[in-house]
């Protein structure tokens, strides 16, 4: 599953750093940097580590000290949700390695925080004696841009494929898990073929999720530094916002699901609510 990339380690003074995202009240990434290296992430423009930017996909910085931290936090703070992976993948590949997903997890969810989980990643599986132990205070999600693998993988190179996603999903849901799926940013591959792909991932999880989030392509400045024909793609389904948002709205009340915008009209720097700080510990 997923890229090799390059590992390095650092020490971090915070764990849980205030989060200005919908619903909750703070965020914790466990590594800099993401394997997952997916073209319209918004993270690169947020780190503060300048190499990991630059290679954003191929270098990713464990947060080593992180558990230690973390146990004295939580017992200082006020007890609240704490979002497991707002500017990285929690469960991204080197989490197989060094574990920090899931000690944040534990830590946590034994102090009495809320934790919600959003990932690519089918790793998250692993983690499902522990989140089992504490479902009522914990919430899974899956982002999906497309159930198609072989577009998928075009912005999500190193990402499981969205069948694999979907499956485990649908195993956490079975279980009686929360679980939602957000699909965000909505990309028009210009096939002519969006309204197909949204309707059959709409099909595709409908089952298995309390409900589904969506949200509009958000250009940063990395967007602009992309090779054609991805820089055109990802800018003209940002421009396209309006009709992208109103065929997933209109196949969500067709097919009676229910879904929200992920995110109201707020500034930028509250939308992801990711400090510097909170980047690099």
């Amino acid at each position: 599953m997923g890229c090799k990339a390059q590992v390095r380690f650092m020490s971090v003074k915070t764990a849980l750093s205030r989060s200005g995202l919908p619903d909750l009240e703070y965020a914790l990434n466990p590594y800099v940097g993401c394997q997952h290296g997916c073209l319209y992430c918004y993270a690169p423009n947020y780190v503060g580590d300048t190499d990991v930017k630059a290679n954003w996909g191929r270098l990713v910085v464990v947060k080593e000290n992180l558990g230690d931290v973390l146990l004295e936090e939580v017992l200082k703070k006020k007890r609240g949700v704490a979002g497991l992976g707002t500017i990285t993948d929690a469960y991204q590949q080197v989490e197989s390695i060094y574990g920090l997903a899931r000690l944040s997890l534990k830590i946590l969810l034994t102090h009495g925080f809320r934790v919600s989980i959003q990932t690519k990643s089918t790793l998250v599986i692993k983690d499902i004696d522990v989140l089992m132990k504490y479902k009522d205070r914990v919430d899974i999600g899956f982002t999906i841009t497309n159930p198609n693998y072989e577009k998928a993988k075009l912005v999500e190179p190193c990402s499981p494929p969205p069948a694999e996603r979907i499956k485990i999903l649908r195993l956490l849901s079975e279980t009686g898990l929360r679980t939602w799926v957000f699909i965000g940013p909505l990309i028009d591959f210009r096939d002519g073929e969006f309204e197909k792909d949204m309707e059959k991932l709409i099909l595709q999880v409908k089952d298995y999720v309390d409900v589904i989030y969506y949200d509009h392509m958000r250009l940063k400045p990395n967007i602009y530094l992309l090779d054609d024909p991805y820089r055109l793609m990802l800018v003209k389904s940002a421009l396209n916002k309006d009709t992208l948002l109103r065929i997933i709205e209109n196949l969500c009340i067709e097919h009676g699901v229910k879904c929200k915008p992920a995110f109201s009209d707020i500034k930028q720097q509250k939308l992801y609510g990711n400090s510097l700080d909170e980047v690099n510990g």
